[in-house]
């Protein structure tokens, strides 16, 4: 089912929330980047960008390029945001033959179910993370937090610095 959200029924990605709804999560990534990078940070690879809502809220503050499996995210993507670059690839396994100062896997990490699928995914990562730089790691669904035939949509509480829930889809 996973795989028809993102490829006949990615039309309707548009519709499950604004680009805007995502910048509280995109401000805590940029906090996460400035405290931890080494170095300073000019570009960002986002693997497992989707439709790229999060690149929408990132590119005002880094050169953003976003690496999805699914070509239908890949064109939602592009047009949300037409003056970045959109690849397609498995984050399991791909090469750019190039380095980024900082990388975000965020929702796209929590389909990798397997220990070997996990490792590949941050060795790739890594391959392509400039020395100093850092990777933000953010699942959307853990273990402790998933609940089957339930989506929970979260905004990060900018003073407190935690995730309140939102609403709720069944």
């Amino acid at each position: 089912m996973t795989h028809k959200l993102y490829n006949e029924l990615s039309w309707l990605w548009p519709f499950w929330e604004a680009p805007e709804d995502y910048a509280d999560y995109c401000n805590h990534v940029v906090y996460l980047i400035s405290e931890h990078s080494q170095i300073p940070v000019r570009t960002i690879l986002n693997i497992g960008s989707g439709g790229g809502k999060n690149v929408f809220n990132l590119k005002s503050q880094f050169e953003v390029t976003g690496i999805d499996l699914s070509p239908n995210m890949n064109a939602l993507a592009k047009e949300l945001n037409p003056n970045c670059e959109f690849l397609e690839g498995d984050m399991r396994d791909f090469s750019l033959n190039r380095t980024f100062d900082a990388i975000l896997m965020d929702d796209g990490i929590s389909h990798l179910t397997s220990r070997s699928d996990l490792t590949s995914a941050f060795e790739i990562a890594y391959q392509h993370l400039r020395p100093g730089g850092v990777m933000v790691v953010g699942p959307d669904n853990t273990t402790e937090t998933f609940i089957q035939n339930r989506t929970v949509i979260h905004t990060l509480d900018q003073q407190n610095k935690t995730r309140q829930p939102r609403c709720r889809l069944h």
